[in-house]
């Protein structure tokens, strides 16, 4: 490959690239909603599948995927990298052909996903935890507080965590004693 050291022919590079892109984007989409329609007609996910496949990037594969989960009666399973079909889902094949499959964005929820949260707090202080009698005075605080948040986004009436009589270094799970909230 050689370079385009000359800004003219750069220029006319990216104008092509550009072009090549919004041509590639139209040709997606239609291929894509009709591999939606094949969905729709034959609970048939293995021609959006076969697209999955083809498709070079990971950036087209992931934009593939939103936008026919957000349009189609397809799922996708991350792990094993396969659509299924979404009995339940309802097809929106007008707005997946209005929407091109590049230029698709979900749009942002109102409210965090709550569950979600908590899950990921759950785990990091599980693991949080386990070195417990590692961490430093500061650490075993912030511990507290987070824990405390936690406990508050799931709607628990607990105050964060105190240490009982001790150094960090030698505290562990056990020594942790929740306090009751204190009366305004």
């Amino acid at each position: 490959m050689e370079l385009i050291h000359d800004t003219k022919k750069l220029k006319a590079a990216i104008k092509s690239v550009g072009a090549a892109s919004a041509k590639f984007n139209v040709i997606l989409t239609h291929v894509a909603a009709s591999c939606l329609g094949q969905v729709v007609a034959h609970n048939n996910v293995l021609p959006l599948q076969d697209l999955h496949d083809t498709l070079n990037g990971a950036a087209n594969k992931a934009a593939l995927v939103l936008w026919s989960e957000a349009f189609g009666k397809v799922k996708f399973d991350s792990e094993s990298g396969r659509f299924a079909y979404a009995k339940s889902k309802e097809s929106k094949l007008d707005a997946a052909i209005a929407t091109p499959v590049l230029d698709y964005k979900p749009a942002k929820s109102e409210k965090p996903n709550l569950f979600a949260m908590l899950k990921k707090l759950d785990a990091f202080l599980g693991a949080a935890e386990e070195h417990l009698p590692e961490l430093s005075k500061d650490e075993v605080r912030a511990y507290s507080e987070i824990a405390a948040i936690r406990a508050t986004l799931a709607g628990e009436n607990v105050s964060p965590i105190k240490r009982k009589a001790g150094k960090a270094a030698a505290l562990t799970a056990p020594q942790l004693q929740l306090e009751a909230p204190k009366a305004a």
